[in-house]
Formats: structure tokens, sequence, C-alpha cells
């Protein structure tokens, strides 16, 4: 390169299968296109990578990046933006104060938009957002959301681009593209499902890819999934199988009776901390009670149940204030709100569960850990769960845990009418899963970074042993 050649800043070089996902978009044959399959497979780097490159080859135009609401574009899709965008091209960082838009050096616009379909149903946010294209990052939104976002493609400077294709100029792109992992509900039926068939719409495209398609991607790396994920979860999210369906199997499919239950009396370790775990409701309030050891495994010693709200149950978790090793409390975020479970206090004051359980045990604030100010999703927390009880010993004494166990054997997902995954059926006169719950919130709070910490936790006990 010569001296008076400018200095050239790469954003990220694309692989093969992510550069046939630029050749289909330049293409211009299709409206809708996408890129789907397995898990670190690189699709959104491809997808804000090619909006990148459209604001560059485009002055003046905008994209919109959507996913089902603002708090998974701030924790997964932003941060990766940040690595991407080149220094000297940025002219405003997408923040709060302006509507979560990037501007670009030469005026072209990326938004970051969440659909927020539970707060919205009518979905009123989109009206009047205009834009070139749209990206839809892994899917996540309603069948609705995707139509109308489709809808508005295209709507940015309608006159100019009109003028200018009639005049020959090129034009951005009018296309809306996705990425998105394995999954059932309409996505599946209404495009994956197509594909296979070969009935899809012949404006759209389904640009199918696994983790092998990745050469960044170490063997190491998916060898330790295969090693610590069960063979569905492996078969679905690794590899890209659409036909593995979670939603047939219970909701803690890797919990096993014959593997994760003991018989005989529990001794607590002395020297390590006591985790109580809560479930809020007046009948019954719940809690679990256990320990997270280092280097042997999680314990669960026994699932209290009490009518009568929080302060009745606390009663009955007095006689383990003593332990040396010390106490910390987790539990439904609704612990830390006013509910029907908390009651009130002397003088008419409304309390709220987790101030109950502060008082009546005396314990400190800093021995309450909530990872979040709201549980997290259930599909994740699902996830979790199961990766515990399939990759790390897990012991639960089954004479006091009489409840769990029904729960853990019990608990079916919920599933909407497109297959798509809801939660977790709940009857509240015959299986209300309070325990189950309870658990959830319990292994949520040990492993807050969720596989990451349940991965360095199962090889701290295999390289002991």
């Amino acid at each position: 390169m010569s001296k008076e050649a400018k200095e050239v800043e790469v954003v990220f070089e694309p692989f093969d299968k992510q550069l046939e996902f630029f050749k289909l978009v330049f293409s211009r044959q299709y409206k809708f296109i996408l890129f789907g399959g397995s898990i670190r497979l690189g699709k959104t780097y491809a997808l804000l990578g090619l909006f990148i490159l459209l604001c560059k080859l485009f002055p003046g135009s905008k994209y919109l990046v959507v996913r089902k609401d603002l708090e998974r574009i701030k924790n997964t899709v932003l941060p990766t933006f940040k690595k991407l965008i080149p220094s000297n091209f940025q002219k405003q960082e997408p923040t709060q104060h302006n509507g979560w838009r990037f501007v670009a050096t030469n005026g072209s616009i990326i938004q970051f938009f969440g659909e927020n379909a539970d707060k919205d149903p009518d979905l009123k946010r989109f009206r009047g957002i205009e834009y070139d294209a749209i990206g839809f990052e892994e899917m996540d939104i309603t069948k609705k959301g995707f139509e109308v976002g489709m809808e508005r493609c295209g709507t940015w400077r309608m006159d100019e681009r009109k003028a200018d294709k009639e005049a020959g100029i090129p034009i951005p792109p009018q296309i809306a593209i996705a990425t998105s992992n394995t999954q059932q509900g309409w996505v599946k039926k209404d495009i994956y499902d197509k594909h296979i068939n070969g009935t899809l719409n012949k404006k759209w495209f389904y640009l199918p890819a696994s983790v092998y398609d990745n050469p960044y991607i170490d063997a190491e790396w998916i060898q330790d999934r295969k090693e610590n994920m069960s063979p569905l979860r492996f078969k679905m999210m690794v590899e890209g199988d659409w036909e593995v369906n979670l939603n047939t199997e219970m909701f803690f499919y890797d919990f096993s009776k014959q593997k994760h239950c003991i018989k005989g009396e529990y001794e607590i370790n002395q020297f390590e901390p006591l985790w109580f775990s809560f479930d809020f409701n007046y009948d019954p309030c719940t809690c679990i009670i256990g320990q997270k050891i280092e280097g042997y495994g999680i314990y669960i010693y026994e699932t209290i149940q009490v009518k009568g709200g929080t302060y009745e149950l606390c009663q009955k978790l007095k006689h383990y204030m003593h332990h040396p090793g010390g106490i910390y409390v987790t539990g439904d975020a609704s612990g830390g709100r006013g509910t029907s479970s908390a009651g009130n206090l002397a003088g008419g004051r409304k309390n709220t569960d987790f101030e109950i359980i502060k008082e009546e045990l005396e314990l400190s604030k800093r021995q309450f850990v909530l990872a979040e100010r709201q549980n997290p999703l259930l599909s994740y927390s699902r996830d979790v769960c199961n990766r515990l009880f399939f990759s790390c010993p897990v012991f639960i004494y089954e004479d006091y845990n009489e409840q769990l166990v029904y729960d853990l054997e019990t608990g079916q997902p919920k599933v909407g009418k497109d297959g798509e995954f809801l939660g977790i059926i709940k009857d509240r006169d015959n299986n209300p899963q309070d325990a189950g719950d309870a658990m959830r919130y319990k292994v949520n709070a040990f492993f807050p970074n969720g596989f990451k910490d349940i991965s360095r936790f199962s090889s701290f006990i295999i390289n002991k042993v």
C-alpha cells in the first residue's frame, strides 16, 4: 500500500456461508431471506455487518433491526454492533435519548427496535416508522409483527427511491432479512416447513446452516457442548435440526428420579452457605432448602410448604438460622413487590415478601441474591435447569422433597396455537408447580451466567475426580 493510500478499517471478513447470505441479498431476487440454523453460526454478525455495508454504499439510507423487546436488543444485539461499527463511521451511537438510532457520518441510520407485543398487541409502535430494509434478529417476534414489519419495507424516502429507480440510479435493497436458531411455532410452520415441502413463496428464501459452516469455531468447543448438553439439545441447537421438538418433552426433560434422587437422612455441610429459594403464594407458600458445594454438586435437602403465606413459612425456617456457613435467599422476583402472600404488618403498612423474610429471619440485605428485577425468561430458565440436570451431579433427598420431585416429573410445556413454547402448564388445584418454580429460581441464583457457570462448575468436579 502506498503512503498516500488511506488506512482501511475491516469490520469483519465473512466466511463462505455468510458471503452466500450477502450475495442473496444483493441479487435482489427476494423480498425475504431467513438465515437459520444452529447457534454460534455468526448470523448476528452477518445481519449487522450487512446493514453497516448498506449504510456505506447508500448514503442516507435507513434500516430497522427488530427483536421481541428492548432488553434483548440491549443484552445481545448492541454489544455485537459496537464490536462491528467502524470508529470513523459513527456520528451518533444508539442510546435511549435518540430512540436507539445509530447515525452514520454519511447520514445513514440503523434503528434498533423492540416489538413489545405483550404491551402493544396492536403494534401501534410500527406506525409511522419508515425504512429501506428490516432485519428480524432471532425471529422471536409474533407473526403479526413479522407481517407488519414486512409491509413497511421500502417506505423510507419513497418518492426519491422511485425517481432514482426510474433514472437507473441504484437504490438500497428493499428487503426483509432474518436470523433464527431452530425453533417451534409459526417460524417453522410458515417458513421452514414450506421450504422443505417446496411451497415457500418464490420471493422468499431460506438459507440453512450449522455450526460446522463456521470455520472459526473450535472443534473442542463443539465436543464440549456434545458432552455437556443432552442429545436433544445438541441436535437442535448445535446441529441446527428443526425437527427436534422439545415441546413434546417434559418441561424438565433431563431430570431423572433414578439419577438425581437419593434416600436417607440429609446432613448439611456446615462450612457452605445454605440457600432458601421461595415461591410466593398464600396457599401454599414454598421454600426449597439446599446447597451448592464446589467440587461436589448441588444438594437439595428439603421442600417446605405452608398455608397462610410468607410469614407462616418463615416460622418453619427459623431453626435453620444458626447455620454457621451463613444463609442466602432467592426466589420469585414478585417477592420484591407487594403480593397477596405477603399480607400486612402492624399499623396497616403493606409489606413485600422479601421484607417479611428479612425481618422474620433477621437477615441483612446482602443475604438476598436476586439476579434481576424480573424473573429470567421461562425458555432460558428451562434450558439452564436441564443443562444442570444433564451435566452436573444433583442430589435431591427424595423423602424430604416429595412435592419437588412430583413437579419435576410432571411439569409440561405450555404451547401456543402455532406450536410455540409459552411456558409451563399450571393448575392451581392439582399441579401448581410451586416447588418446580422455586427450584428454577434456585438454579438461576446458583448460576447467574447460565451455561458458562454450569460448565465451570461441572469441569471443576470432573477435574477434582
